[in-house]
Formats: C-alpha cells, sequence, structure tokens
C-alpha cells in the first residue's frame, strides 16, 4: 500500500497511479483530481448516483463510499472513511434543506421529526467520536476487516426485513 511521505525518485517508485512523485520533496503524493482517468471518471458517476439513492432511502451511504473511493481513487482506508463522513455530511445538509419547509403527507407535521432528532442526536455524536478514536487507533487491515464484517451482517438483515415485508405485503395483496 502507498503512504502520502514515502520517499521516491520517479513515479513508478510511488507505486500506483493515484500517487505521483513530488520533485521538490521526492516524496509520493496523492494525485490532484485533474486530469481524471477513466477509472476516476466512472467512480464519480457511481459515486453521486449511489449516494443519492442513499440518501433518499434515508440512510447515509459510508457503506458504499468507503470500498468506492478506496478502489476508484485509491484512498487509504483511513483516508476513504474521512472521505465517507465528508460526504455524508454534505448529503445530510442537502437533504435538509430540502425537506425543511416540506409537511408530511398523512399527518400535520413537518417532514422532519425534530421529536427523534433530539433523542437520537447524542448518541449519533457519541458514536461518531468513538468512530474517530477507533479509526486513528486500528491498523488498516483490522478497520477493512470489521468494516467488511459489519456491512455482510447488516446486509443480511436488510435482506431478511427486505423478504419479510416482501410477504407481509403479497398477503396484503
Amino acid at each position: 500500500m502507498v503512504v502520502s511521505g514515502n520517499s521516491c525518485r520517479t513515479n513508478a517508485d510511488c507505486g500506483s497511479k493515484f500517487y505521483l512523485c513530488d520533485e521538490l520533496t521526492l516524496e509520493c503524493q496523492h494525485k490532484p483530481v485533474f486530469p481524471m482517468n477513466m477509472e476516476e471518471f466512472w467512480g464519480l458517476f457511481a459515486l453521486s448516483a449511489l449516494v443519492g439513492m442513499a440518501n433518499v432511502g434515508g440512510i447515509g451511504g459510508g457503506g458504499i463510499t468507503v470500498p468506492l473511493v478506496a478502489i476508484c481513487w485509491g484512498f487509504s482506508t483511513r483516508e476513504a472513511i474521512a472521505i465517507s463522513g465528508a460526504t455524508i455530511f454534505w448529503g445530510a445538509i442537502v437533504r435538509f434543506f430540502w425537506s425543511i419547509n416540506q409537511k408530511h403527507p398523512q399527518k400535520k407535521a413537518t417532514h422532519i421529526d425534530y421529536g427523534i432528532v433530539i433523542v437520537m442526536l447524542p448518541m449519533v455524536l457519541v458514536g461518531s467520536a468513538t468512530g474517530v478514536l477507533v479509526n486513528l487507533w486500528l491498523p488498516p487491515i483490522i478497520l477493512s476487516s470489521m468494516l467488511t464484517l459489519l456491512l455482510l451482517v447488516l446486509t443480511i438483515q436488510s435482506t431478511g426485513n427486505a423478504i419479510k415485508l416482501y410477504r407481509k405485503e403479497t398477503l396484503l395483496l
């Protein structure tokens, strides 16, 4: 794995198309955004579409963002987690401003349930702070393993819930 700051003499010494040798410092640095290669272009398209769908579905999309950023842009797990957090944050800001004036379709209330926000926000902040500390303390291989295991468990749970909901809805028809 290439890490920014490794010493080099040529771009080949950096060992990845996403890292270039800085001629002044002779250290590997992540390449700038432009010019984009095709992998990055398609990654941007896929990331935008998938995070958009995740946001509409009510989830942040971090489980999609971390591996996609690592694969399409060559960032380390730690860097991908940080980029994922920023992506989720900005998605939430956009979603908030999109929903702020909307009314609930079935009751006389705002679209945003501020009661749930007040109850959940403290634990979300605790979880976020804990995640930042874990990200700093654990080696990348453990982080990747934990994220993979978590996504596997959540995928199995979501699939089970989808099957139950499908069966319930088909019985109503």
